[in-house]
This record gives C-alpha cells, sequence and structure tokens, in this order.
C-alpha cells in the first residue's frame, strides 16, 4: 500500500475504535451467531461513499477484489467479505440512528484528504 494512499492516510488520521462505544448497544455478548466486525461495516460504508460506488452488492464486489480496500478493512486475501444482504440490514436496522459520523471524524478525514485536494473522493470527504 503506499505510504500516500488516501486509505492509508485516513487510517493513520481516525482512530475507529470509538465506534465500539457507538453500537456497544446494538449487540448481544451472551447469545446468537458471532457479529461482522461493526469497524468493518462502518469502514465499508466509508469506502462506498468516498469512491462512489452505487450499491452494497457492488461494494461487496469491489472489497472482493481491491487489496487497498482489504487492507483498510484488516482482511487478508482469503478472509470473507461480509455479504451485502447483512451488511445492507445492519445499515439499515443497526446503524441508522447511531450517528457514528461525528464532527470529529469528518475533522480526521478532512485532514487526511488535505494533501488530495483533487481527488474525487476528497470532494466527498468536504461533503460529510
Amino acid at each position: 500500500m503506499p505510504r500516500d494512499h488516501l486509505l492509508r492516510r485516513i487510517d493513520q488520521a481516525v482512530d475507529f475504535s470509538f465506534i465500539y462505544d457507538k453500537v456497544r448497544h446494538l449487540y448481544s455478548e451472551d447469545n446468537g451467531r458471532p457479529s461482522i466486525d461493526p469497524v468493518v461495516l462502518f469502514k465499508m460504508t466509508l469506502i462506498g461513499y468516498l469512491y462512489g460506488i452505487p450499491s452494497e452488492r457492488r461494494l461487496e464486489q469491489e472489497v472482493r477484489l481491491n487489496l487497498a480496500y482489504r487492507w483498510f478493512l484488516g482482511l487478508e486475501i482469503d478472509d470473507p467479505v461480509p455479504d451485502h444482504s447483512t451488511f445492507s440490514q445492519n445499515r439499515r436496522r443497526r446503524f441508522h440512528d447511531a450517528g457514528l459520523f461525528q464532527s470529529r471524524v469528518r475533522v480526521d478525514l478532512a485532514a487526511a484528504y488535505s494533501v488530495h485536494a483533487d481527488d474525487a473522493a476528497a470532494s466527498r470527504v468536504r461533503g460529510l
């Protein structure tokens, strides 16, 4: 992954661990099957938004193929990618009102993209 890649800069600028506290009440720790890491789901949403990926199905395909996306999500080459239906259900049911895009994240993202001012994804960050 190149040092100046957009996703690397975001990864260095934003501490995504706050997501666990924001969504803890949405998960049960003592029943059900293991859940998909909420940070992975959030980062997938961010990738879709920043790179203009129009659907969850397409996002799943892109993450499967793009090594930069996999690196950003912490997925190894042979790790499964969250299924588009699981991803969209979590987005609609769990995260809709969780308020994950806070002003702190916006500032961190803007700082990460400051050297990529001409990039299409950078203009999307300014729109957050």
